[in-house]
């Protein structure tokens, strides 16, 4: 069964960026590629980076129950498909979810087994600095998400783990180690316990 990531962070703290990286240096992880009504950003590729949808897509894809978890965030829709977990557990990966605190809440109320993972910039100014140097945000946006930013950090304290990226290598590190760590935790061995032998 595979394993169930979840990163959120306020914008600008580095999460996607974070956990590109963590993904290419562990073959076992595969992302989970939301879907969302927002426009493309700079380098941004459809498929990719995020699956591009109007409102109206989007509400119907609701109304389906397309989606494991979906929430409005700063004013756009966002959500996973249930069919991306499904996809890992075929794939024998762990699925990495880069989703806001309003999804991860959704899921945690519906009491979905996962490791939660909170990232924080060191501070509020640097999170600032890091939205308006990211490229293709309106101002509008930009002070939307840091309005929004100190009730997102409240939820931190729902969160299993919470790292402050104050500097990218070593932020990267300590996420792979996060992995290993829960990939060795003994219910998760035994859960295997057919495939490595143990009675």
């Amino acid at each position: 069964m595979s394993i169930l990531f979840i990163f959120s962070a306020p914008s600008g703290a580095g999460k996607t960026t974070l956990c590109r990286e963590m993904i290419r240096r562990s073959p076992g992880l595969v992302r989970s590629i939301s879907h969302t009504t927002r426009a493309p950003r700079q380098r941004e590729i459809p498929g990719k980076d995020y699956y591009f949808i109007s409102k109206e897509e989007f509400t119907e894809k609701i109304e389906e129950g397309f989606f494991l978890e979906w929430a409005v965030v700063h004013g756009q829709f966002y959500g996973t498909s249930r069919e991306n977990l499904n996809q890992a557990n075929s794939l024998g990966k762990d699925l990495v979810m880069v989703i806001d605190v309003q999804g991860a809440e959704k899921l945690q109320k519906l009491e979905v087994d996962a490791v939660y993972v909170f990232i924080l910039a060191p501070s509020l100014q640097i999170l600032e600095e890091r939205l308006r140097h990211r490229g293709g945000v309106a101002e509008k946006e930009v002070r939307i998400r840091l309005t929004n930013a100190p009730e997102e950090m409240e939820m931190a304290r729902k969160y299993d783990y919470i790292l402050v990226n104050r500097e990218f290598e070593a932020t990267v590190n300590t996420m792979l180690a996060i992995v290993t760590a829960e990939r060795s935790k003994a219910h998760r061995v035994f859960s295997q316990k057919e495939q490595i032998g143990l009675s």
